[in-house]
């Protein structure tokens, strides 16, 4: 498994977010460390699924918003069920509600499904496991009510996610998941967090005693234990409420502010903490409204079964199906791969050898083995690991069996953990939905890759991955990211064609590659098998697998966390349903009365402050890269090369300006003012969506005086940044001059406070003139724009330069968000400018303006120091106001401060 690593905003929840809820869960044993071949995995799985989820970004993709203010309230009587089996869930079951239903349409509903049996005016019958209901309404006055039962891998939560964003209904809580307001508060804890300051949770319920309380709130930083219940006011959004054991409550006390509205704070109690979200008289039902699109098109189909060909959402659709995707397809639907040849097999196995290089070396100094299992038709895998040798070295790797390797890479959060598995010894991963499990073996047996005997199991642990899948069959020949949102975050990818390479023991073999690029503007290449036996027979019969195109040799990155791998498959074969008993070793544990201790824990929020980047020896080459994305889908019609383009430029005779089509989501006008010795620019953000609030989502354009793709200068400097915000729909967007502080790559508050008051309206800048803001899609438009999509947000403006000189390149950064408070971001990208023809002359110019004012990019910082809004200078937090407006700050991302996200499963 492999995180593909992205440079990532940091979201800054509420306490109910940042703050673990309950009871502090073992650590993944340092024997399993081979199987996450990914940079910071192990921090990842260290601080469990809430903390992760926070960190990696995870935003509104997850749950889309919606008003549901108009819905009504339904009646309670059921006029029929349908129980049916589903082959995602089992026996499951389907009651019909509203006037709008006759005998007729219930019984022709319920024979769509599988072993469909109809039943007049009878409900579906509950249990003490049932979690509630995934309601959607099908026509007028004609609602299904789908029961959802708790399992072992799904929780309330799950069962909310898996309904809202995948069936595209909208889950009503029963059973054990209802909570109700009238159960009484026991007491509550105060406490001090270190994003959200003092912070209040509620302890409610029949299971809590005094000492268990006391032990709880002992867990939290400056934490006091009071009788009374938290206490609230206007702004208190409501509570995020979590079973923590029979009767056994605990209400964390959310509040609307700068970071988060309602919508907001709801979205962070359901989708990252795993609570129930109860609103307060703030956050009424039309506020937090629950979703309505169904993100696989509802319409097409009204079965309540898990959708196949299911896409995890932003950046981890990179690579990755859904952890509630039934599986997926080597033949899905309008996807740039369907029917590929060389797609992955979707039942496949091979054995794997990974090998770890330093960057500027060919030496080995990692060394893994095993065989790995793939049922992607059915989201599955299983890997069991035989040999591991050496030094495994990567940021945030967790405590090692042996010493560290190095003192140095430790004092910089970089470990190296060696390592020596030579004993014969397996340890195996599985990877099935949104669950992943650990298994080790008894030392007094013999096991051999693909083991099947439960008894032979020693001890299991389990975690709840949330909504990443397993890997996607086709996610390196490809660019699309989600169906969820197709724009994504900015990858790209590069067909390469065919090269003959030493494959093993010197064996020549003929290979298909693809570099698939990600976040950190670093590439994997993949080499497919091109002749492959079936191919070489001539027409002769062949065995199956001889037809298969196979995956040979993979290239992975090391991300700047950790040292670049190769990794090759032998001895492949096919699977059939009869090999399904290797992915049911948990079943059969279990069945035998085994459990998988559920692991987490940990503490901190995203990765080590650095001094260092780790280099890679697979660093994007902005002169060998361009876009190349083909599949050889017999469905799929490529783009046009002469429409392609990647960091192309053109020049524009209508406005003289050079064009560069930075990615689908940006392109940049550019040219030289001889007469004002300024940068004339236009820059477009594309496809961008108002947020709930009628707002236009943050947009943030950074200024580098340096190459290297990084989130602040490497001398420690600030980095200019122009933010367009707009604080409500009733006002302008506004675009405003600041820095971005190096020690927000901490997080701390201090830091996110000087960046606010860093901000000043860029017509107050003496560096830039000019400027002007369209926004059509929110009725707003300061200037004229040379695009006139309604989609299309254009900032325009003139960047004095202090030579007479034009650039011969200029280094810039752009980030787009999903909301107007800074926070999550929907796309991000680094890029530079070339091109600067002459601007054509305005009756406006003249010659007088080269007496104006001349800066340097460098300058940028003394011209907000002489605004009195120094960065050197302490900052220091007045009040509570002031401190939730330094929470709702959030950096848009640029390539150092990273965080492990596309768990990329190979």
């Amino acid at each position: 498994m492999i995180f593909s690593n992205t440079s990532l905003l940091y979201l800054l929840l509420p306490a109910a977010a940042t703050a673990s809820s309950s009871p502090k869960m073992p650590l993944l044993h340092p024997k399993f460390h081979a199987h996450l071949k990914c940079p910071y995995a192990d921090q990842w799985i260290a601080k469990g699924p809430e903390r992760a989820a926070i960190d990696l970004g995870l935003g509104r993709n997850l749950i889309p918003n919606r008003s549901d203010g108009n819905r009504r309230v339904l009646e309670e009587t059921a006029r029929g069920r349908c129980t049916y089996t589903s082959p995602f869930s089992g026996d499951s079951c389907l009651e019909f509600r509203g006037e709008g239903w006759t005998t007729m349409a219930m019984t022709e509903r319920c024979s769509q499904e599988s072993s469909g049996s109809f039943t007049g005016r009878e409900s579906c019958a509950a249990s003490e496991s049932t979690a509630g209901y995934c309601v959607k309404t099908t026509a007028d006055d004609t609602y299904e009510y789908s029961l959802l039962a708790l399992s072992a891998a799904a929780d309330c939560a799950a069962n909310k996610l898996a309904c809202e964003t995948f069936v595209g209904g909208s889950f009503t809580a029963a059973g054990a998941c209802s909570v109700s307001d009238d159960i009484p508060v026991l007491g509550s804890c105060i406490y001090s967090d270190a994003f959200a300051g003092n912070t209040c949770m509620e302890f409610r319920g029949a299971g809590w005693t005094a000492e268990s309380m006391a032990a709880r709130c002992s867990e939290e930083n400056s934490s006091s234990f009071t009788e009374n219940a938290c206490a609230s006011d206007e702004n208190t959004a409501g509570y995020c409420v979590k079973s923590v054991g029979d009767d056994t409550y605990e209400y964390n006390l959310l509040v609307n502010g700068g970071m988060a509205d309602c919508a907001g704070n709801k979205m962070a109690c359901e989708t990252f903490v795993g609570g129930l979200f109860t609103p307060a008289d703030a956050c009424g039902a039309t506020d937090v409204g629950q979703t309505s699109a169904n993100p696989f098109d509802a319409s097409a189909s009204v079965s309540s079964e898990p959708s196949t060909c299911g896409i995890a959402p932003g950046a981890i659709g990179a690579a990755h199906q859904n952890a509630f995707s039934a599986g997926y397809s080597d033949s899905c639907p309008d996807t740039p791969a369907q029917g590929s040849p060389y797609m992955w097999p979707l039942k496949w196995a091979a054995d794997y050898e990974t090998q770890n290089m330093a960057f500027g070396s060919d030496d080995v100094v990692f060394k893994s083995m095993g065989r790995t299992f793939y049922r992607l038709d059915k989201n599955w895998k299983r890997s069991d690991t035989t040999y591991q040798l050496g030094d495994l070295r990567t940021i945030g790797q967790g405590p090692c069996d042996d010493v560290s390797v190095d003192e140095e890479w430790e004092e910089q959060g970089l470990r190296g953990c060696s390592k020596n598995q030579t004993d014969g010894t397996v340890t195996t991963m599985l990877h099935k939905g949104n669950m992943m499990y650990f298994v080790s073996w008894k030392n007094d047996t013999v096991i051999e890759p693909g083991e099947t005997d439960a008894t032979k199991v020693e001890d299991c642990s389990s975690m709840n991955l949330q909504v990443v899948g397993n890997i996607r069959p086709d996610w390196y020949v490809n660019v699309a990211l989600s169906f969820l949102d197709a724009r994504g975050d900015d990858t790209d990818v590069q067909y390469l064609g065919n090269q003959h390479v030493f494959y093993s023991d010197n064996i020549p073999k003929l290979v298909k590659q693809w570099r698939k690029k990600d976040f950190a503007s670093q590439y994997f290449t993949m080499g497919m098998m091109e002749n492959n036996p079936g191919k070489m027979a001539n027409g002769t019969d062949v065995k199956p697998e001889d037809n298969i195109k196979w995956p040979l040799v993979l290239n992975i990155p090391g991300e700047g966390f950790g040292d670049d791998m190769l990794q090759r498959y032998s001895n492949h074969e096919l699977l059939t349903d009869e090999d399904d008993d290797l992915f049911m070793l948990i079943e059969n544990y279990e069945e035998i009365g085994g459990t998988c201790v559920n692991i987490g824990g940990g503490e901190g929020a995203g990765p080590p402050i650095l001094d260092v980047h780790i280099p890679s020896n697979l660093e994007i080459d902005p002169n060998s890269w361009f876009s190349n994305e083909f599949t050889f889908s017999p469905y799929w019609v490529p783009t046009s090369k002469d429409t392609v383009s990647s960091d192309t430029t053109s020049s524009s005779q209508q406005s003289s300006k050079a064009i560069t089509e930075v990615s689908d989501r940006m392109t940049v006008e550019s040219c030289w003012d001889d007469n004002t010795n300024s940068i004339d620019m236009s820059v477009h953000y594309f496809d961008v969506e108002p947020t709930s609030a009628g707002t236009l989502p943050w947009m943030a354009l950074g200024l580098r005086s340096y190459a290297r793709c990084a989130m602040t200068p490497p001398d420690g400097d600030n980095l200019p940044m122009i933010l367009i915000t707009q604080s409500s729909a009733d006002s302008a967007p506004v675009a405003s001059l600041g820095e971005l502080v190096p020690e927000a790559k901490g997080m701390s508050p201090d830091a996110f406070g000087a960046i606010y008051q860093s901000l000043i309206p860029l017509e107050e800048s003496d560096v830039f003139s000019s400027h002007s803001v369209s926004a059509p899609m929110v009725d707003f438009a300061s200037g004229q724009s040379s695009i006139a999509d309604d989609d299309t947000v254009s900032l325009s403006f003139k960047l004095k330069r202090d030579s007479e000189e034009k650039p011969d390149v200029m280094y810039f950064t752009y980030a787009i968000g999903t909301e107007s408070s800074l926070g999550f971001h929907v796309t991000r990208a680094c890029f530079e400018l070339s091109e600067f023809p002459p601007c054509v002359s305005s009756s406006t110019d003249s010659a007088a303006a080269k007496e104006g004012v001349t800066v340097s990019i460098g300058d940028l910082m003394s011209q907000n120091i002489q605004n009195g809004n120094s960065q050197t200078a302490p900052i220091t937090t007045e009040s509570n106001e002031s401190r939730g407006q330094m929470m709702s700050t959030i950096l848009y991302p640029l390539s150092f401060v990273v965080v492990s996200v596309a768990l990329v499963l190979f």
